[in-house]
């Protein structure tokens, strides 16, 4: 079994049905969780296991010959990251996807004894052709000496003056970004726009210790993470322009670009929010909260109690300092969300029309907390890149 009842981090376990306790660990890495374990199906036992190494797959194999079979399929795919989908009976043919950052990946039937493959299908054909970009890996030290991983993904075209867009996943704790192929990442990056992603403390995959620093740093010691990711990544890449720095999100990532433009406005120059929280405390308002103490639990958990943490939950609210937002803001939301209500949209909006500001605003009928079709993805991204266009290129550029 897969257990961290007696680690830090996801292990592989023996678990003793009749005792009801882990017998033992088989393997335990020392900085990521495990993902899964890896069993053939005719054999009881496991031969290895995989986790996420830097937005990566990667394998830990308990067997030589195991390893040995890997290295010949990494052999065939130099430069891609591999997972076997499916094996014939005998082991002699496999099934192998094969990907990167900038390529969704394609299926090939692999012959192990004629050591040969031939690829059956692609995965996304209609990306054939296009020139998408490579997504690289940094490593930074944030606060309390967490080690965070940060990838930056370039646009193609290139310069020496290029415009970068922060993009902090959702979650916040439990979800995490990887090096594989992102459409919403590979879209900026074709539009121009470098983009940064960050792992934040409270993301997945790092171990209990690394995912409990991130509960209750909300607008705190996550935005803080983020910062540092961004002086990093201007500090590594000189073409990064230093003077235009955006920052889009969509649910938590929505609610920290607003935190940080009020944070940090030296350092962003707009924010774009969709799905975006504004007040913390409207989380709880909810009927699907009231409705269900185990996920209020989790909400005061992560978040806080609104009842006893009131005054830091508005301090750490957009909605509470709407007064300090000196920025441009994009905010855009489905009139179908049923996770972060589009109140928390409307309420921003309205108080910062008051103040005098005209936020560009986007209301997107029929749609919930994502997307399931290209047509609604359009809705959001087609005023974004104008909204971000308008504020992060230059004159000369456009």
């Amino acid at each position: 079994a897969l257990s961290n009842a007696t680690t830090d981090k996801m292990a592989a376990v023996v678990f003793d049905l009749d005792a009801g306790s882990v017998a033992r660990v088989i393997y335990e890495h020392e900085r990521f969780d495990l993902g899964g374990i890896l069993v053939n199906d005719d054999n009881p036992e496991p031969y290895g296991a995989y986790y996420s190494e830097q937005g990566l797959w990667r394998y830990h194999f308990f067997q030589t010959e195991s390893r040995e079979e890997f290295d010949r399929i990494q052999a065939w795919f130099p430069d891609k990251g591999v997972v076997v989908v499916g094996r014939s009976k005998d082991d002699r043919v496999l099934l192998v996807k094969a990907s990167t950052s900038k390529d969704r990946g394609q299926i090939h039937r692999c012959d192990v004894e004629a050591d040969s493959c031939e690829m059956l299908m692609p995965l996304s054909p209609w990306l054939d052709g296009m020139l998408l970009s490579d997504t690289v890996v940094l490593e930074i030290e944030a606060r309390e000496g967490l080690k965070v991983d940060v990838f930056l993904t370039l646009p193609v075209a290139g310069g020496d003056s290029i415009p970068l867009v922060v993009m902090p996943h959702g979650g916040p704790i439990g979800v995490r970004d990887s090096r594989y192929y992102s459409g919403d990442v590979q879209w900026l990056a074709h539009n121009g726009y470098a983009v940064l992603q960050i792992n934040y403390r409270g993301s997945s995959g790092y171990g209990q210790e690394f995912a409990a620093a991130g509960l209750r740093e909300l607008g705190r010691g996550i935005e803080d993470d983020i910062d540092a990711a961004v002086m990093a990544a201007l500090e590594a890449y000189e073409q990064l322009d230093r003077g235009r720095v955006g920052i889009f999100g969509a649910s938590y990532g929505g609610y920290s670009a607003l935190m940080s433009v009020i944070r940090n406005p030296e350092l962003y120059q707009c924010a774009a929010s969709f799905a975006g929280v504004t007040d913390l405390t409207l989380l709880f308002a909810q009927s699907r909260v009231h409705r269900n103490p185990e996920l209020r639990e989790k909400l005061v958990t992560i978040v806080g109690d609104p009842e006893l943490d009131y005054e830091e939950q508005m301090t750490n609210s957009p909605v509470y300092r709407y007064r300090e937002i000196k920025r441009p803001v994009f905010l855009a939301h489905g009139t179908k969300d049923g996770v972060v209500d589009i109140e928390h949209s409307w309420r921003l909006r309205l108080l910062l029309r008051r103040r005098g500001a005209d936020p560009d605003f986007v209301v997107i009928d029929d749609v919930g907390h994502g997307f399931d079709y290209i047509k609604e993805a359009r809705l959001l991204y087609e005023p974004l890149l104008k909204f971000l266009d308008r504020h992060l290129v230059s004159k000369e550029e456009s």
